[in-house]
């Protein structure tokens, strides 16, 4: 799925909704999810868009032989470099491409691909983030919606599942098919905070440890928007 009104038609399923009358709060919840996402990981994730990285290189602050940093992009995967500025000046677009790792080279027709150097000034205009959202992701946001659900007065008749035993004698005893949103909450250690509670265990693969404390010097990361729309093909 690509778009979060594909995102939402798969949770109505999830929850056993059939129409549209859950929709805004099936939105909101996994809006919520993606945003906790976002900060355990320390990456965008998806969908993808526009970012803008700047790369300042400060010489004075640097070792004497003034050597700059490889340029390494703050989102993956990249989809697409939009548009390269180096020191004032532009850049063809299409002489650059990013490894998984978000590092940033130029093909060169005599020497291949040559890293690039975070000179003086470096602007990188690009797409990065999932196009499809990938299945796995898609498990963690449908595990927190579902137990959001459960704590809705709709969803309430699986907050602690379902009965399949009850023993009368003396003090009596409940056996339940499932722990429902309730318990879970309760009893599971929330590793990735309260939202994505058990869930976020699935996220380690993602996340950008060395974001930890903060972009590394000399690069400054921002959100532009959505992904421009590509142009329709020639008639």
């Amino acid at each position: 799925m690509k778009t979060m009104t594909e995102l939402v038609e798969a949770l109505r399923q999830e929850i056993g909704v059939s129409d549209d009358t859950q929709d805004e709060w099936l939105l909101a919840r996994a809006e919520s999810a993606l945003a906790a996402m976002r900060r355990y990981c320390r990456r965008w994730l998806w969908p993808a868009s526009q970012f803008r990285d700047a790369f300042i290189y400060d010489f004075a602050q640097q070792c004497n032989r003034c050597i700059g940093r490889a340029a390494t992009l703050a989102e993956i995967p990249v989809v697409e470099i939009l548009s390269v500025v180096a020191d004032g000046t532009p850049l063809p677009a299409d002489e650059f491409e990013a490894l998984t790792t978000g590092r940033l080279f130029r093909k060169l027709d005599t020497a291949g691909l040559m890293p690039v150097i975070a000179g003086a000034q470096l602007l990188v205009d690009y797409v990065a983030g999932y196009e499809d959202l990938p299945a796995d992701l898609y498990e963690v946001i449908a595990g927190v919606v579902k137990k959001a659900w459960g704590s809705t007065e709709a969803g309430a008749g699986d907050a602690l599942g379902n009965v399949e035993k009850l023993t009368v004698f003396d003090v009596g005893s409940v056996e339940l098919s499932g722990a429902g949103a309730f318990y879970e909450s309760s009893v599971k250690a929330p590793a990735a905070g309260p939202i994505l509670g058990p869930w976020g265990a699935q996220l380690d693969s993602y996340r950008d440890l060395s974001r930890g404390a903060g972009l590394p010097a000399g690069r400054d990361s921002r959100y532009v928007g959505a992904a421009p729309t590509p142009p329709p093909p020639p008639p």
